[in-house]
């Protein structure tokens, strides 16, 4: 059986397990523990959260990291009127990541309304600042917009 000498598997195990310390599991359960690392999580998507008018989506949490996987922007304007966007904090920098312009349709009397969707799922989540907004908006007052947005938070690993 391997023994493991490297005290920040054994903290992360601990930390894992809830446990504490694994050395304060009785003497004869420690040989019989079997660690195992899951590199790769399945994460869940746990977090659902959409605005049917312009501000803030949502705020990432403070203590732990937020991962934006999916986000979408549906807008109602006048026709030639700009659309709605949805903005995030990377690194301290403002990025729009979606915009959704209205578009007229051919064929449709002109005092129709023009509308625009769109949607991006992340094949890399996107990691945001913590304690960050993510915003709808509009380029423009006369555009009706909604959108929302689906991520996941994961626990930080302990630093020392």
């Amino acid at each position: 059986m391997v023994e493991n000498q490297n005290s920040a598997i054994t903290d992360r195990m601990s930390d894992d397990l809830k446990e504490g310390n694994l050395a304060l599991l009785p003497k004869n359960v420690q040989p019989n523990i079997q660690p195992t690392l899951i590199v790769n999580p399945l994460r869940v998507c746990d977090i659902v959260e959409h605005k049917s008018s312009t501000g803030t989506i949502f705020t990432t949490p403070t203590d732990k990291d937020f991962y934006l996987s999916n986000a979408f922007v549906c807008v109602t304007s006048s026709p030639g009127v700009s659309g709605g966007h949805i903005e995030i904090i990377i690194n301290g920098a403002t990025k729009r990541v979606i915009v959704a312009r209205g578009q007229s349709i051919v064929g449709v009397a002109e005092t129709s309304v023009a509308t625009g969707n769109s949607q991006l799922n992340f094949s890399v989540p996107i990691k945001l600042d913590r304690g960050s907004v993510i915003v709808l908006g509009t380029t423009d007052d006369a555009s009706s917009v909604a959108g929302g947005i689906i991520g996941y938070t994961v626990e930080a690993l302990r630093k020392k």
